[in-house]
């Protein structure tokens, strides 16, 4: 069924002026809750009204061992859904009073209730849980881990007491649950028009099969109010050929391809839970033990067809046509959702603290004494090519950043920050702060999402100038690679070449400062890294068991051993004789550079920000020159100005009409403020300009008349 959210747009309309952006309001949902075999678990979560409108939200899925102390062993998929309202009621037999054989007289009790529609939030694979079981390699039974989903999609359905459901699939009990919602108070980047569930998975024996049964050709309807549409697809394989088949899925609109996505993930030997003591690092179809399934999702807004009432997008999935050797079967879901435009031209989101942070979903990164890295994402509509970020662990010493590159809407990026000076520490409250703005150079629409900060750990500090490295090959050499690299960016050793089952010894005069550590690890046999000793490799006589430790090479004694079933890659940072507030930062950057603004509020109440004399900005809107907000557009009109034609192929006039005789300063600008060239005009005498010779697009004409900057736009077209 398609929920359509007319009322729900009308009200965030209606109440945009009493939002308070920026707020965050936390809503639970499941508590603490065991899960046994095919749980179906269903808890009313109270979320705000219509009256408050939101930004954005994330799911907060917490994991832990039943009870506080046990863990399950085996790895099982767990659905989170949230349920929709249809206003259908249906009802089962509850019991038949038989005693009566009258049967006009049988007592009979029904349970009557209202059918929910369920729409997968999010999907989560839980980790082998042995080594939690058996209190080993760091885990024991009070171990928890959090993942985040972003849900904004889903907003118009979390309004009041909402039904949120945990389908756990598992056979066996030995996991608990905890579900959780962040809202972030303000205006959506794009409003919700409509959500529909278009696919679900099941068994897979062919294509023909799969295809007519799961994903068959079907038109789906775009409401008259949306203008945008999206597919958004969650899928994992299982069974032996579906768990451990890597196959691909097209999504095609109209006929033609959208996308070809793979259903397989070949970096579970990453993982920040690890290790673990199943097959955790094999490749799987879409998942990996102890992690979020991954969200694919298929931008569709240029295959709308029709207009008004008779909007659609004729959808099709066609999953890769193969022969299951043994069962395959796929856990597909499907929504199209729909939205009105974009709100927001630039919007760019500080996503994650990478580094330094005490998240245990960077676990591989951390802790760090070199160089900070962070995760940011673009919200708005058009294409991210620079952003300006900034870091700090104490307000008044502040280190800046000029990224460049291009993110479309809705991409991430990780992006490495120069390493930083540490001094000012709260050793009582380690934090660390990153914030991010000035996207395409204009100030950041909504602010409200730009900053983060999160708690950190100092590495460990090593009080000898002497540092031994002692590795012990297995019977596989050749997967192994090690890298010993300053924080100034100094390799201090690079050893790729070893002999198999020997002892190694490597011996380094470190001077003072930051240093980190990593040994990487990588095998044709499972496409994967496996350690120095994986339990599956030792059991089957298919590698032997290695090592790797530091020692003090004044003595030989043992500072420092690292697990032996790593995966892919261990990485470790230290510091030689010193303190993490004694480092020097390498950051070529302290300051903003940055154009001033104004803040200018609206006889509406409507706040905006003045830029390059031309540029207003506010949440909702950009508003250039001629366009300017109620209450500056009215000065605008006491001066006659024209610009023709426009738009133009190169040759345009301008002209200024006053009382007075005089010359008026004119600026030719680009959309980003920058002056292409200053000139003069006389009023009430037309001149000619060639803008020939630059290239498409638009440009600003400024206009200085008694101190008031007036501008008008120009389109080239050529």
């Amino acid at each position: 069924m398609k929920k359509i959210y007319f009322g729900f747009l009308f009200t965030i309309l209606f109440i945009l002026g009493h939002t308070q952006s920026g707020n965050q309001i936390d809503v639970q949902a499941h508590q603490l809750v065991n899960l046994f075999a095919q749980n179906r678990i269903v808890e009313y979560a109270n979320f705000p009204d219509e009256s408050i409108s939101y930004q954005n939200v994330n799911m907060i899925i917490t994991m832990g061992c039943m009870n506080g102390d046990s863990c399950s062993h085996w790895d099982y998929d767990l659905d989170v859904y949230v349920g929709d309202s249809t206003g259908v009621m249906d009802s089962t037999l509850v019991s038949i009073d038989s005693t009566n054989m009258n049967s006009a007289l049988w007592d009979t009790t029904w349970n009557v209730f209202e059918v929910i529609e369920w729409h997968e939030l999010g999907r989560y694979v839980t980790p082998y849980g042995n080594y939690m079981n058996w209190n080993q390699e760091g885990f024991d039974g009070a171990w928890e881990h959090y993942l985040s989903y972003d849900v904004t999609d889903f907003s118009p359905m979390l309004r009041g007491n909402t039904p949120i459901r945990v389908y756990f699939h598992g056979w066996q009990e030995g996991f608990r649950i905890s579900v959780d919602f962040e809202i972030t108070e303000g205006n959506p980047t794009r409003d919700v028009v409509s959500i529909e569930n278009i696919y679900r998975g099941g068994g897979y024996s062919s294509f023909a099969q799969f295809d007519a049964e799961r994903t068959p050709a079907t038109q789906v309807p775009i409401p008259a109010a949306a203008d945008e549409a999206k597919l958004r697809v969650i899928v994992t394989g299982h069974g032996q050929s579906g768990e451990f088949t890597p196959i691909t899925y097209t999504v095609k609109a109209n006929g033609t391809t959208v996308r070809v996505e793979d259903i397989w993930r070949d970096d579970c030997d990453k993982l920040a839970i690890s290790p673990q003591g199943g097959t955790w690092l094999l490749g799987r179809a879409n998942w990996c033990p102890g992690d979020a399934v991954e969200v694919h999702d298929f931008e569709l807004s240029e295959y709308i067809q029709g207009s008004g009432a008779n909007q659609y997008i004729d959808l099709d999935i066609d999953f890769e046509n193969y022969s299951p050797p043994a069962a395959a079967s796929y856990s597909l879901s499907a929504q199209m959702i729909t939205y009105d435009s974009y709100r927001r031209d630039y919007d760019v989101l500080m996503d994650e603290i990478i580094a330094p942070t005490a998240n245990d979903n960077f676990t591989r990164f951390n802790p760090v004494c070199d160089k900070p890295m962070v995760r940011i994402k673009n919200y708005g509509i058009q294409e991210l090519t620079y952003c300006e970020i900034a870091y700090w662990v104490d307000h008044t010493n502040k280190y800046y950043f000029d990224w460049n590159g291009s993110l479309q809407s809705g991409e991430t990026a990780d992006v490495e920050l120069p390493g930083m000076n540490w001094s000012n520490l709260d050793l009582s409250n380690l934090e660390f702060f990153a914030s991010v703005n000035w996207p395409n150079n204009l100030p950041d629409q909504f602010v409200h999402n730009n900053e983060k900060s999160t708690l950190f750990e100092i590495p460990a500090v090593y009080n000898t100038n002497a540092l031994r490295v002692r590795f012990r090959t297995n019977n596989k050499p050749e997967e192994n690679a090690f890298t010993l690299v300053a924080s100034d960016g100094t390799i201090v050793a690079n050893e790729a070449t070893f002999n198999a089952s020997t002892f190694n010894t490597y011996d380094y005069n470190l001077s003072d400062g930051c240093y980190t550590f990593e040994m990487t690890d990588y095998g044709n046999d499972w496409e994967a890294g496996d350690g120095l000793s994986w339990w599956f490799n030792t059991q089957n006589n298919i590698e032997t068991s290695g090592y790797v430790e530091f020692r003090n090479g004044a003595n030989n004694q043992i500072i420092q051993s690292f697990t032996r079933d790593f995966g892919a890659s261990l990485r470790w940072s230290f510091l030689i004789n010193s303190d993490l507030q004694m480092l020097t930062g390498n950051s070529t950057s302290t300051q903003s550079f940055h154009p001033e603004t104004t803040p200018y509020t609206s006889p509406s109440g409507e706040e905006f920000l003045q830029v390059y004399d031309t540029i207003w900005i506010s949440e909702d809107k950009i508003v250039i020159g001629e366009n300017a907000p109620v209450g500056i557009k009215e000065s605008i009109d006491e001066y006659g100005i024209e610009v023709f034609p426009n738009p133009t192929n190169g040759i345009v006039s301008l002209v200024v009409v006053s009382s007075d005789n005089k010359e008026i300063p004119v600026q030719l600008l680009d959309l980003l403020g920058q002056q292409i060239d200053v000139f003069t005009v006389k009023t009430n005498n037309p001149r000619s300009y060639d803008l020939g010779e630059l290239s498409e697009g638009f440009y600003l004409f400024s206009f200085t008349i008694d101190g008031t900057k007036i501008s008008k736009k120009i389109s080239i077209f050529k």
